[in-house]
């Protein structure tokens, strides 16, 4: 996810081992910041950064005591909480920045207490999303989704099989786009699935004629006139002016195979406000 206003992102790495690393990007200069590590799962759609890039909120779940799963807010590239609001569950969690200090949990209003040991500073203002926070699917996504330039351009029903199991309906497939320059636009098609998600992107021209496909490709979005996506475990950069050559022309940024789990400690700075 990209910071709004800040040449920042954030990628959240998954290893097959239920790990999962948080990365930070700076994206004027394409260097990339390692940093801690999580054993559990993180909800990437409940995430997200604000404005300047300087705070992440994030759901995470490990399913055990003390939390069992909650909501966090931390200073990227580290995951150390410093502020914590308990879950429990997987009914919602997660959240979005609506202003530097003003954050939306998806947490009902009961869920709205902060774990013992942790506060916010004053001007700090978190709201619940709403009354039934965490009984609607995909609400908060879609707000974020609104909020970051993404428009719903289509919607159906469609069947999708489980394996194991015959086809049966699932929750409906959403299209969105979002406008890059020079008339051309990003699509993306999320489907909810019984199990697991999948999305899929591509780039169109401004008569609607898809130019480029992004297969197995985890994430992807604008930064100016360029393609950003994660494909493969690696991180990679199309210039806005190669996007008609395709795939062969991107640029590599990063490619995270091979690395393994270590501890990070985080910096002072990173652990208050």
């Amino acid at each position: 996810m990209i910071a709004s206003a800040a040449p920042v992102a954030v990628i959240f790495r998954r290893s097959p081992s239920r790990l999962v690393q948080l990365i930070r990007w700076h994206l004027g200069d394409d260097q990339i910041e390692a940093g801690q590590w999580f054993k559990g799962l993180i909800h990437a759609a409940r995430c997200d950064l604000s404005p300047s890039g300087q705070y992440l909120i994030y759901f995470a779940a490990i399913h055990r005591a003390p939390y069992g799963s909650w909501t966090a807010i931390s200073r990227p590239p580290y995951l150390t909480a410093l502020a914590l609001w308990p879950k429990g569950d997987s009914r919602g969690g997660g959240g979005m920045f609506t202003g530097e200090a003003q954050v939306v949990l998806d947490h009902q209003p009961k869920e709205m207490v902060l774990a013992e040991g942790f506060d916010l500073p004053e001007n700090f203002r978190p709201t619940s999303i709403a009354a039934h926070s965490g009984w609607t699917p995909g609400d908060l996504e879609e707000r974020k989704a609104l909020r970051d330039g993404w428009q719903v351009i289509a919607e159906a029903g469609l069947l999708y099989p489980v394996p194991g199991s015959r086809p049966r309906p699932f929750m409906p497939m959403r299209q969105h786009e979002k406008p890059g320059e020079d008339g051309l636009r990003l699509r993306r098609l999320r489907s909810s699935f019984e199990r697991g998600h999948r999305t899929e992107y591509a780039v169109t021209d401004r008569h609607g004629r898809m130019i480029l496909t992004l297969p197995n490709c985890d994430w992807a979005d604008w930064q100016g006139g360029d393609l950003l996506y994660a494909q493969g475990g690696a991180l990679y950069r199309l210039r806005g002016g190669s996007l008609a050559q395709g795939l062969a022309q991107a640029e590599q940024v990063h490619d995270f195979n091979g690395t393994q789990f270590a501890p990070l400690a985080p910096p002072d700075w990173a652990t208050r406000w």
